[in-house]
């Protein structure tokens, strides 16, 4: 029981874009460091750099497009108490023809324990767009979690099914 509201709570803290519709996709994986501000986040979509930010960054000219990169995978607070929450973010850039132009994919969330026991998967369609993006989510802890350490891991894969890149976070849960 204690599983299942764990897996509702976090199940619930995961709501994305609309889809657009399918488009080959280059893999390009370039790992930005960037980490969230001390302040919470409100959930959503932010953006980060303008398309031609990134297109110059990238040399998008020389590439085949689009190119999606995902760029960091955080989690502010790492360490939190069993009823609290934290903030997911995701960082993406996406170079493509034309500034209007979207990327349609799935992103795949796994939650696992340290021990490598695996908890519960999410997955939701989203709309990658121009430029460079972050997406916060806030994860609700479950107030009967475990302590002990949790690795959150993140996927985006293309409409053809095509895995980008693994990203992991772990953070802390205490009593």
């Amino acid at each position: 029981m204690k599983k299942v509201k764990l897996v509702l709570l976090i199940a619930s803290s995961f709501i994305l874009c609309s889809c657009a519709p399918p488009q080959p996709v280059q893999q390009y994986n370039a790992p930005v460091a960037r980490t969230l501000p001390n302040k919470i986040l409100e959930p959503g979509e932010y953006p980060m750099d303008s398309p031609e930010a990134v297109w110059n960054q990238y040399n998008c000219g020389t590439r085949e497009l689009p190119l999606v990169v995902l760029e960091d995978n955080s989690l502010n607070p790492s360490s939190v108490y069993a009823g609290q929450q934290i903030n997911h973010l995701l960082i993406y850039a996406v170079c493509s023809r034309s500034s209007n132009e979207t990327f349609q994919g799935t992103i795949n969330w796994k939650l696992y324990s340290i021990r490598g026991k695996f908890i519960i998967q999410f997955r939701k369609k989203v709309e990658l767009k121009p430029g460079r993006w972050s997406i916060v989510r806030r994860i609700d802890i479950s107030p009967k979690a475990k302590p002990g350490t949790y690795e959150l891991r993140t996927e985006f894969f293309s409409k053809k099914g095509v895995k980008l890149r693994t990203l992991s976070a772990n953070f802390e849960v205490s009593r």
